[in-house]
C-alpha cells in the first residue's frame, strides 16, 4: 500500500507543478516496486519519471523509461497498461519545450500510438484509442504533415462517433479548425510539392557523409508521399541492386521486396519507369508475395534513380492496408519522380566530393615529406644549410648552389620548392649541359609554327610549363651566351620570347640554379655575363662535399644500404667494421653520388642475409684504402651487426653501433691519440671528446 500511495502521489504533485517533491516520491515507490518485485507498480513508476524528464526536456532519459515499462507490461500481457503507455509517448513528447520536441523523429511515437489506439479499440474504450490519435494528429500537424494529421483526426473523429466523449470531442474540433487555418496558409504559399522540394535540396546540401544523404531521402520520399516505409536501393556496377537504406522496416524486409519487384519485372525494370500499384492484394503480379514479402501492403511505388553512368537505382515507397489515405495519387507519383530525380543527383555529387577528399588524401601521402625530412644528416654545415633555406624558402628570391658535383644540389633545390607556397605547382628540373647549345633555346622559351625547319607547330617552354611553380637550372655554367642574355630578361622582367614569335608572355616561375663551377673565373674568360651572375645569386648556398662532413657518410650508407635492400627485397646484415672505416678514409670524389651507387652495387652483389664485407667493394675504393693493419681494440667489445639487422633496429641505432666501433678501433690503432684520430676520421677534435664520453670510450676503458 505504501508503495502504491508513493508513486501515485508522485503523480498527484507532477499535475499541481511540483516536480522535486514528485521526483522524490516517484523514487521511493520504484524502489520499494523492485524491492518487493513488483514489476507492474515498477513500470507505473517508470512511466511516472519518464513524464517528470519529459517535463524537463529529457528526451533521451524519457525514451528510455518509456520503453522499459512498454516491454515489462508487454511481458506480463498487461494489455491495457501497455496501451496507456504506448499512447503516453506521444502526449509525454508534446510536453517537451518546442526546440527539443521537433528534433525528435516521430517513427516510434507514431508506431506506438497507432498500435494504443488498436489496443483501446479492441478493448472498447474508442474514447481512449481516439485521444491516442489526436495526440499523434496534434504532433503531425506541428511538422506541418497536415495530411497525414487529417487522416488521423478523421479516424479519431469517426470513432468518437460510435461513444460519447463531449470534452474529446471538443479537443477534436479544436484540432479540425486548426488544421483547416494550416491548410489555408499553405495553399497561399508555395505548394507541397516545390516546399518538399526545396527541403529535399537543403537537406542534400547541409548532408555530408553518404549514409545520412542516403537515410534523408528515404525519410523525405516516405513523410512527403503520404507513405509508411520505404527504402532505397542502387548497384555501382552491373550486380544486382541492393537495398542501402530504409525507413519504417527492417533491411531484410526490404530486399525481399526488392527481390519480389526484380522477380516481377526483371533485373533491368529500372529502365521501364515507374512500378506502381494501387490495390497490391488484386495485382496479378504480387500474388505469390502477399503472404511474405509484402502482407499488410495496400499500394505500392517504386521510381528509379536516373544516374548520368551506367549505375542504377530506385526508391520503394508504400502504404499498408490500414493507412488511411488509401492508393497513391497522380500527385504523389508526380513528387515522388522529381525527387527521385534530386537524389540521383545529390548522390552523384556526394560520391564525387568522396572521390574528391580520398583523390587528396592520396595526393598528400605520395607527395614527398618538405625539409629536412628529406635530408639524411648528421652535419652542423647541411643543418645551417636547411636552415637558411627554410627562411628564404617561401620568397622570390634566386637561389644558386655551388658544390661538387653529387653533393645533393638538386634534392636542396626540391627542398625549396616544397616548403615554399609553390608546393603545389610544377617543379620543372633542367641540366643545361644535357641539351645542345642549339636546342637549349627552344626547349627553355618554346617556339611557335614555322620558326624553324620542323616547327611544325607551337610547342611551349620549360619556363612556362613551370609557370606558378618552380624552374631549376643545373650546371647554369653551361648556358651559352646568347641564351644568357635572354634568361636575364626573363628574371627582370618576367617576361619570356618563344623563338620565331614577335610578342613577349608573361610567366611567374621562381629559378633555382646550380653550378659545379666558380661562376667569377668564367666572367673573367668571358663566358658568363656578369649582370646574370649577380641576378642569379640573390641567395648564394654552398653545399659542401661529403668528406667535408665525413660524419654523415656512415648515416648516408646505412640509410642507402636499407632503402636498396627492401627495393631488392634482401635480408642483408649491415657492413662489416672494415668496410665502414673503407667510406670513412675515402675521399668520395663523386660525393653522395657515388657512395649511393657503391652501397647500391654492394647490395645487388650480396647473397640473402649476409653481411657487406670488402669483397663486394668496387676496386677504385680498395686501392685508396689504407695499408695499415687493422687490428680490434684490446680492451673493447666488439659491436658486430648480425646482433642488429637492418630490417629489426632504427636506422640512427645501427649507425651508432658502427661509429662507436670504429672510433673504437682507431682509439686503439693510434694508441690514444685523439688529436690524430679526428683527423684521420675528419672530425672535429671537440666532436670526438663528445662521442668518446657519449660511447663510453674514455682512455682508461679502451
Amino acid at each position: 500500500m505504501a508503495m502504491e500511495l508513493q508513486i501515485r502521489m508522485s503523480h498527484a504533485l507532477q499535475l499541481v507543478g511540483r516536480h522535486e517533491e514528485s521526483r522524490t516520491y516517484a523514487l521511493r515507490g520504484l524502489a520499494l516496486a523492485e524491492r518487493l518485485g513488483d514489476r507492474i507498480e515498477y513500470a507505473i513508476a517508470l512511466r511516472v519519471m519518464a513524464r517528470l524528464d519529459a517535463l524537463q526536456g529529457q528526451y533521451a532519459a524519457m525514451d528510455a523509461r518509456m520503453r522499459e515499462a512498454a516491454q515489462i507490461f508487454e511481458q506480463l500481457g498487461e494489455m491495457y497498461e501497455l496501451a496507456s503507455t504506448l499512447s503516453a509517448w506521444g502526449e509525454y513528447l508534446a510536453l517537451m519545450p518546442a526546440s527539443v520536441r521537433l528534433r525528435v523523429t516521430l517513427d516510434s511515437v507514431s508506431d506506438g500510438s497507432r498500435r494504443a489506439a488498436a489496443m483501446f479499440r479492441q478493448l472498447g474504450v474508442l474514447s481512449l484509442a481516439a485521444e491516442a490519435l489526436l495526440t499523434l494528429a496534434r504532433l503531425e500537424s506541428e511538422r506541418e504533415h497536415f495530411d497525414q494529421a487529417s487522416s488521423l483526426l478523421e479516424q479519431a473523429e469517426s470513432w468518437l462517433s460510435e461513444g460519447s466523449d463531449p470534452e474529446t470531442e471538443e479537443r477534436a474540433a479544436g484540432l479540425r479548425r486548426e488544421i483547416e487555418r494550416q491548410y489555408v496558409a499553405v495553399s497561399l504559399s508555395t505548394c507541397n510539392e516545390f516546399r518538399a522540394l526545396e527541403e529535399a535540396n537543403r537537406l542534400f546540401r547541409e548532408t555530408s557523409d553518404m549514409d545520412g544523404l542516403l537515410a534523408q531521402i528515404v525519410k523525405l520520399a516516405v513523410e512527403h508521399a503520404g507513405g509508411d516505409r520505404g527504402f532505397l536501393a542502387f548497384s555501382a556496377g552491373a550486380g544486382r541492386l541492393d537495398v542501402v537504406a530504409q525507413h519504417g522496416l527492417g533491411r531484410d524486409r526490404a530486399r525481399r521486396i526488392l527481390r519480389v519487384l526484380e522477380g516481377v519485372s526483371g533485373a533491368r525494370f529500372t529502365e521501364n519507369g515507374p512500378v506502381f500499384s494501387s490495390r497490391v492484394a488484386a495485382d496479378p503480379r504480387f500474388g505469390a508475395a502477399l503472404t511474405d514479402a509484402l502482407e499488410g501492403v495496400g499500394s505500392l511505388v517504386c521510381v528509379p534513380l536516373n544516374f548520368p553512368s551506367q549505375s542504377v537505382g530506385l526508391v520503394y515507397v508504400d502504404r499498408l492496408n490500414d493507412n488511411l489515405l488509401g492508393a497513391f495519387k497522380q500527385r504523389e507519383l508526380n513528387m515522388l519522380a522529381v525527387l527521385a530525380n534530386s537524389a540521383a543527383v545529390a548522390i552523384v555529387e556526394a560520391q564525387r566530393s568522396l572521390l574528391l577528399a580520398e583523390n587528396q588524401q592520396l595526393r598528400d601521402q605520395l607527395r614527398p615529406s618538405p625539409g629536412s625530412e628529406r635530408i639524411v644528416t648528421r652535419s652542423r654545415e647541411i643543418e645551417s644549410v636547411l636552415q637558411l633555406l627554410r627562411k628564404v624558402g617561401d620568397s622570390t628570391a634566386t637561389i644558386l648552389f655551388m658544390g661538387e658535383t653529387g653533393t645533393g644540389k638538386g634534392l636542396f633545390a626540391q627542398v625549396v620548392h616544397e616548403i615554399s607556397h609553390r608546393r603545389d605547382r610544377p617543379f620543372v628540373q633542367v641540366n643545361c649541359a644535357a641539351l645542345p647549345d642549339q636546342l637549349l633555346e627552344s626547349e627553355l622559351f618554346g617556339y611557335v609554327q614555322g620558326a624553324f625547319t620542323g616547327a611544325a607547330r607551337d610547342k611551349i617552354g620549360l619556363f612556362e610549363e613551370a609557370d606558378g611553380g618552380t624552374i631549376f637550372l643545373d650546371e647554369i655554367e653551361k648556358i651559352p651566351e646568347n641564351v644568357q642574355a635572354k634568361l636575364l630578361h626573363v628574371l627582370d622582367r618576367g617576361e619570356i620570347r618563344p623563338v620565331g614569335a614577335t610578342r613577349n608572355r608573361k610567366v611567374d616561375a621562381r629559378v633555382i640554379c646550380a653550378t659545379s663551377s666558380d661562376l667569377r673565373d668564367r666572367i673573367r674568360e668571358g663566358r658568363f655575363l656578369e649582370d646574370l651572375y649577380y641576378r642569379l645569386n640573390d641567395i648564394t648556398v654552398r653545399v659542401p662535399a661529403l668528406r667535408q662532413r665525413r660524419e654523415d657518410i656512415a648515416l648516408l650508407a646505412q640509410h642507402f644500404l636499407a632503402l636498396y635492400a627492401r627495393q631488392m627485397e634482401k635480408s642483408v646484415r649491415g657492413f662489416t667494421p672494415e668496410v665502414l672505416r673503407v667510406f670513412l678514409e675515402h675521399e668520395w670524389r663523386g660525393n653522395v653520388r657515388e657512395l649511393e651507387k657503391v652501397v647500391k652495387r654492394m647490395v645487388v652483389l650480396a647473397d640473402d642475409g649476409a653481411e657487406l664485407g670488402l669483397d663486394l667493394l668496387p676496386s677504385d675504393v680498395l686501392d685508396a684504402r689504407p695499408a695499415a693493419p687493422l687490428a680490434p681494440p684490446a680492451a673493447l667489445e666488439p659491436v658486430r651487426l648480425e646482433q642488429a639487422p637492418v630490417a629489426g633496429r632504427p636506422l640512427r641505432d645501427s649507425v651508432a653501433l658502427l661509429e662507436k666501433q670504429v672510433i673504437a678501433e682507431a682509439l686503439t690503432r693510434l694508441r690514444g691519440n685523439k688529436a690524430r684520430v679526428a683527423r684521420e676520421l675528419g672530425l672535429s677534435y671537440p666532436t670526438l671528446l663528445g662521442r668518446i664520453r657519449a660511447y663510453g670510450l674514455e682512455p682508461e676503458r679502451v
